[in-house]
């Protein structure tokens, strides 16, 4: 998360020099809140999302046999 409020300062910091704008530490302010609000979220989301589970896995019964493929293709 600290990428984020480095992020918005570089930003913030490039539109000063230029576009000479000035600095809005207020706005900055609720920008990187917002960002870091976005990946808590995000970042929620995806481990509340996560099967609890993965079952592990086990070879082929005894007398089937199993063909891995893909559809690669090498040179031009």
């Amino acid at each position: 998360m600290n990428v984020a409020v480095i992020w918005q300062c570089w930003n913030e910091w490039n539109m000063f020099i230029f576009q000479k704008s000035d600095i809005n530490v207020l706005m900055l302010a609720k920008r990187v809140i917002g960002l870091m609000l976005n990946f808590l979220g995000l970042k929620e989301n995806r481990e509340s999302s996560r099967a609890p589970y993965v079952e592990p896995w086990t070879p082929p019964a005894m007398g089937v046999q199993k063909i891995n493929f893909s559809g690669g293709k090498t040179g031009g």
